[in-house]
């Protein structure tokens, strides 16, 4: 997959009108901070893909590269596979993510302060992990294996690099604009 270093993107985007970036965070992500002039399109969700579906007779829009962002660059690297499964030859990751562009001091769009999702699924996984142990000493040791569920679960999150909490916190009314 092509990649992009944020910035090569930063002048890209200064030398020519109308760069095609998507960010595939959650809508509150996008509203906390953004690159502006991207297009919100939140992984899963993929608004663009469906209305582009219907695109074939226009190959050359589906020629046209699409820089993907997120956050750090995973859902950039999944999003893009999506893109390309729907026909687009041209997507390119952008390195590093939105992090690093704002390590770079790149112009980024400020809005409300939000809790990443990242550490929203820190906060139910150790939440959730606390309360088993605690109900397994006060209550049942039986308890302790939701503790094990947990752990079971981070590891399969951690070796596919895909996270179920994290998809379903997204969708949370919370995580919407």
């Amino acid at each position: 997959m092509e990649t992009i270093r944020p910035l090569d993107l930063f002048h890209l985007i200064r030398r020519e009108n109308g760069t095609n970036i998507i960010d595939v965070r959650t809508p509150a992500e996008y509203e906390e901070c953004h690159i502006e002039g991207t297009e919100l399109c939140p992984f899963g969700q993929h608004a663009k893909i469906s209305s582009m579906e219907n695109a074939e007779q226009n190959k050359a829009e589906l020629e046209v590269p699409i820089y993907i962002i997120c956050r750090t660059g995973t859902r950039s690297r999944q999003a893009a596979i999506s893109f390309e499964n729907k026909g687009y030859s041209n997507t390119v990751i952008v390195e590093g993510g939105l992090q690093e562009w704002e390590v770079l001091k790149l112009s980024v769009v400020r809005g409300k302060k939000t809790i990443t999702i990242d550490r929203q699924v820190q906060l139910v996984v150790g939440s959730m992990i606390l309360g088993s142990v605690t109900l397994g000493i006060l209550v049942h040791p039986i308890l302790f294996g939701w503790a094990a569920f947990v752990g079971a679960g981070l590891i399969f999150a951690g070796l596919s690099g895909t996270c179920g909490m994290a998809m379903v916190l997204a969708r949370a009314p919370w995580n919407q604009v």
